[in-house]
């Protein structure tokens, strides 16, 4: 999912991971790089704010419509959804493409950050919210779903894990 969502990473001298990269865009043109120097520190490079798109919302650019994007709490977690659901695709066979977001500003600046992407998201006929299951995520949620287009918005809970990036370690 790395390459496909353009996530750069950096090691150290005995080939640990030093911090990941993630592309943000404005205006679908790179504009800087979310970072996570780990385990679990971030930070940015260049023009990160909640006027930026969606973490991979430049994947989508082109499509003039669509059924369902699934928005979660994350980076991490985006590859993480876009992976599970891509393989559900998979095995159904089914040949569509997930579309999964992600804010670039942490979940407390979501909704702004959503509210900002509004004419991305109108596009598709269902907005699946799910963000973390834990309080700051649930209250998250309920903000992001007044600043989306009403009746289209639905709001998603992980049934094992607290998020899709947990979800995966319970994969059935």
């Amino acid at each position: 999912m790395k390459k496909f969502f353009g996530v750069r990473t950096e090691f150290d001298d005995k080939g640990e991971v030093v911090a990941t990269y993630y592309p943000v865009t404005t205006g679908y043109r790179l504009s800087g790089y979310k970072r996570r120097r780990h385990p679990k520190l971030f930070d940015s490079v260049g023009y990160v704010k909640s006027k930026s798109d969606l973490f991979g919302q430049y994947r989508y650019k082109d499509m003039a419509e669509g059924k369902t994007v699934l928005i979660v709490g994350g980076e991490a977690d985006t590859e993480a959804a876009y992976q599970m659901l891509k393989d559900y695709y998979v095995s159904r066979g089914w040949d569509y493409e997930p579309v999964v977001v992600s804010a670039v500003v942490g979940e407390q600046s979501t909704p702004r950050q959503l509210a900002n992407n509004y004419d991305f998201l109108n596009r598709f006929q269902k907005i699946i919210v799910g963000l973390d299951n834990d309080k700051a995520g649930k209250e998250a949620a309920e903000k992001c779903v007044a600043r989306l287009p009403k009746g289209k918005v639905f709001i998603a809970t992980w049934s094992k894990g607290k998020d899709p990036n947990e979800r995966l370690l319970y994969r059935d």
